[in-house]
């Protein structure tokens, strides 16, 4: 949360959630040393019985300063991504085959500072893909350059792309009948000098070609993407700082729209383009930043303002949606900021649109992931960090779950070490191929602690 480590400190790592079939969750984020020093750690947790009880393992590979932006995992295979602190900060890959240790991924990097922003895992019946995109610097280059690297099979490689001036923010890999198609967004370097939004595109783990790119763009680029697998080909929507793109056709035609004006790094999520469960979620930069909600209904893109709890400055942060065709749902997470305190906000769809804060002091939200359990009833896990004071020094990580009667409660994390935060979360079943690829493993069926 920008409450208390500013967007782009060491311990502020972009918050992202993704969701997919299960009863493992893990949550990653930050932990130890302050704001402003290279003694933060990795901070990792994991629960293998839907959140009812937790454990904190370790990772293989000697890391002592580090963090994770992001987290994904198939049916047998976790990956986080981030960034390590060396003496040189390098981007960093953490994974975790069928059910083994967490190692790191020894991978060589020609950078002098580079870090991981999102990562996006999937399988088919046959191999599974991951994909880590980012952003580095190499030499004495002032001009980021795209990082990216994804593992096929469980061999790590870092591919070729068609330029490298820009940085990626978001990636989303979905199957698209026997392939497997990922799409990495964030913006390029044009040879006029401007940073253009681009979204790059792969199949199957291979060649990496540019799916869009609008020449004209003069922003920030994309911050995230997101695609279903539910429509063939998947459908897919990017979003940035004033621009918001949707293809039908599997990343082959895309057609562009205005949005308010986004700031924060505005997220997406689009399980179903069909029903309402289509929303993005950032915040309005002409209004000192005011919280907005895009939501796309029978084709078109509309926007609320939510209601805040005062004047003070408000923060949506995390987002995820789930569709089954029978549960639709879509909860956004983030902070209430009065001076130094904060209080968690929750805003959430369920065929209408209810906005609320909880009464717990000092606890801001980076991220949430929702599910629905095998008696239909959904849930949702958010996790973030609380500090009653607003300095990180005197924070620490915090999980809560939307229970079945629709109230919020802490989950205990024994032995969880502070200063820290949670910055992203995945659940997953740690089932067969056979059951997690099947059409019903988009329909993220969890079962969170009650």
């Amino acid at each position: 949360m920008r409450g208390i480590f500013g967007k782009l400190g060491i311990a502020a790592l972009a918050a992202s959630v993704k969701s997919a079939l299960g009863q493992n969750i893990i949550a990653v984020g930050t932990t130890g040393g302050t704001r402003t020093s290279f003694t933060d750690s990795i901070l990792l947790a994991e629960s293998t019985d839907g959140g009812k009880t937790f454990n904190l393992p370790n990772i293989t590979g000697g890391l002592k300063y580090a963090g994770l932006d992001s987290v994904d995992c198939t049916a047998d295979l976790c990956v986080g991504v981030g960034q390590n602190f060396t003496g040189l900060t390098l981007p960093l890959v953490v994974e975790k085959k069928n059910g083994g240790n967490w190692t790191v991924v020894p991978i060589s990097f020609p950078v002098q500072d580079g870090r991981y922003y999102d990562v996006s895992c999937k399988a088919s019946e046959t191999f599974d893909i991951c994909v880590g995109v980012g952003s580095y610097y190499s030499g004495f280059d002032e001009t980021p350059m795209l990082a990216l690297v994804q593992s096929v099979n469980g061999n790590w490689t870092i591919p070729t792309i068609p330029k490298v001036d820009g940085e990626l923010l978001g990636v989303k890999c979905v199957k698209n009948s026997t392939d497997i198609d990922c799409f990495a967004a964030g913006n390029m370097l044009s040879n006029s000098g401007q940073m253009n939004a681009t979204i790059l595109h792969s199949k199957n783990g291979g060649h990496w070609n540019i799916a869009y790119n609008a020449a004209d763009y003069l922003g920030t680029g994309f911050s995230a993407i997101d695609c279903t697998e539910k429509t063939a080909p998947p459908f897919c929507v990017g979003i940035g700082f004033d621009t918001l793109v949707e293809s039908e056709d599997g990343g082959v035609t895309w057609t562009q729209y205005s949005t308010p004006g986004l700031s924060n790094n505005p997220k997406v999520r689009c399980p179903n383009p069909e029903t309402s469960a289509c929303v993005i979620m950032g915040n309005e930069i002409i209004r000192t930043e005011t919280p907005v909600i895009g939501q796309r209904v029978n084709g078109t893109w509309n926007w609320i303002s939510p209601p805040l709890p005062d004047n003070s400055t408000s923060m949506y942060e995390g987002l995820d949606c789930i569709d089954d065709s029978k549960e639709e749902l879509c909860v956004a997470v983030g902070g209430n900021f009065n001076g130094g305190d904060s209080i968690p906000l929750i805003a959430q769809w369920n065929g209408s649109w209810s906005f609320s804060s909880l009464d717990m002091p000092g606890v801001g939200l980076n991220t949430v992931s929702c599910g629905i359990d095998v008696d239909r009833t959904k849930q949702c896990i958010a996790g973030g960090y609380n500090s009653t004071t607003g300095l990180y020094a005197q924070s620490s990580p915090i999980l809560i779950v939307m229970r079945k009667d629709g109230s919020w409660g802490v989950v205990p994390v024994p032995g969880v070490p502070s200063p820290g935060q949670y910055m992203a979360s995945t659940v997953f079943y740690p089932d067969s191929r056979a059951d997690v690829h099947s059409e019903k493993a988009t329909q993220a069926e969890v079962s969170l602690a009650a």
